[in-house]
C-alpha cells in the first residue's frame, strides 16, 4: 500500500508538471519563454506546498511524526477533520488572471470583444504577464483537481472553506 501510495503521489506531480508546461507553451512566445515556463511550473506545480501546512496542522493536533508515505495518501486530510489548502481557491486565481487584464481593458461592444483581449493579451507587460500565466497554471491545476479528485463543487472556493470553519466535507 505505501509503494502505491507513493507511485500516486509522482504521478500528481508530473500530471500537474505537465498541464503547468502546457499553459507555459500554449500562452508564451519564443522570447523569454524559459521564464514564463517557470512561473506557470511553480504556480501550477508548488500550488501544492499548501498540503503541507493542512499535513503540519494534522501532525500538531494528532502528535504525529512526519511519514512521506502518509503525506502522499492524503489520509490526513479525512483524520484531522480540516481541509484548509489555503493556495486551492478559485478566488486567488480569478484574481490573478483578472488583474493584470483590468487595466488594459476597455469598453467592449458587440464582437469588438475577442478583438480587445487579444490587444489586451499582446500589450501586458512582462510583469502583468507572468500574473497572468501564473493565473492560467493555477486555474488548470484547480480544474483538473476538481475532475479527478472526489470532491464536491465548492471545496476549492476559499471563502465556502472560510464559512464551513473549514472543516473537511470531501466525500
Amino acid at each position: 500500500m505505501i509503494f502505491m501510495n507513493t507511485i500516486g503521489f509522482v504521478s500528481e506531480i508530473i500530471y500537474h508538471l505537465s498541464i503547468s508546461l502546457l499553459v507555459a507553451v500554449l500562452f508564451t512566445n519564443r522570447l523569454n519563454w524559459q521564464k514564463r515556463a517557470t512561473i506557470c511550473v511553480i504556480f501550477g506545480l508548488f500550488i501544492d506546498l499548501d498540503h503541507l501546512f493542512d499535513y503540519g496542522y494534522y501532525m500538531v493536533k494528532f502528535r504525529q511524526s512526519f511519514s512521506l508515505a502518509e503525506f502522499a495518501s492524503g489520509s490526513h486530510f479525512q483524520t484531522s477533520g480540516k481541509l484548509f489548502i489555503l493556495f486551492h481557491s478559485w478566488e486567488l486565481t480569478a484574481a490573478l488572471i483578472v488583474s493584470p487584464l483590468y487595466s488594459k481593458w476597455k469598453t467592449f461592444s458587440g464582437n469588438s470583444l475577442v478583438v480587445n483581449l487579444k490587444t489586451t493579451f499582446l500589450a501586458l507587460s512582462p510583469y502583468q504577464l507572468s500574473i497572468l500565466l501564473a493565473g492560467l497554471a493555477m486555474f488548470w491545476h484547480l480544474a483538473a483537481d476538481q475532475l479527478v479528485n472526489d470532491v464536491g463543487p465548492w471545496t476549492y472556493f476559499w471563502i465556502y472553506r472560510v464559512a464551513i470553519g473549514f472543516n473537511n466535507v470531501i466525500k
